[in-house]
């Protein structure tokens, strides 16, 4: 059984162009709005636009299956395309941020409903126990814990020839 509620998706950073189309194709069959929860889902015409404006774009989806996108973030991660995805709770299934920056592999932290990154103060308690660090080292595990490598803002979307993009990829 598939158990289907919200999610959104933020997709930033450098964009090859010449995986623009395939891109919309794989958003299109994923049925995400632009607009909000509940909205009419995305068309090519309307996703080819919030592209190319050069913002990140937002999409939302109410009923993903497990609160995913899987093929889109798929595709992202292959492509090396940085994005952000939340989802809420549900039953079982904790809210979490997902975060890519385009190498290696997607930061998952738990999230309230908000959105909000959580920690649970155990964990800080025993860095902060942890006699073996001094006072900086401390700080430094904890700002580690609460803003991981990868979990920087997005960057706005720029699209780039694929020689580029490439040169990125070997040099990540």
């Amino acid at each position: 059984m598939s158990y289907h509620f919200p999610a959104e998706i933020y997709i930033g950073g450098p964009i090859p162009r010449a995986l623009l189309e395939e891109l919309v194709g794989v958003i299109v069959a994923d049925g995400a709005s632009l607009e909000d929860y509940g909205s009419p889902c995305a068309t090519e015409e309307s996703l080819r636009e919030a592209f190319r404006e050069g913002a990140v774009v937002s999409l939302y989806d109410a009923e993903a299956s497990f609160g995913q996108f899987d093929a889109l973030e798929a595709f992202l991660v292959k492509h090396r395309i940085p994005f952000n995805r939340y989802s809420d709770a549900f039953y079982e299934y904790n809210a979490e941020a997902v975060f890519y920056r385009g190498r290696g592999e997607p930061v998952i932290m738990p999230t309230d409903q908000e959105g909000r990154i959580r920690i649970h103060a155990e964990v800080i308690a025993k860095i902060l126990d942890d006699r073996s660090l001094d006072t900086p080292r401390k700080l430094d595990a904890v700002r580690r814990l609460i803003a991981p490598t990868g979990t920087e803002p997005l960057a706005p979307i720029r699209f780039v020839d694929a020689l580029r993009a490439k040169r990125r990829t070997h040099h990540a």
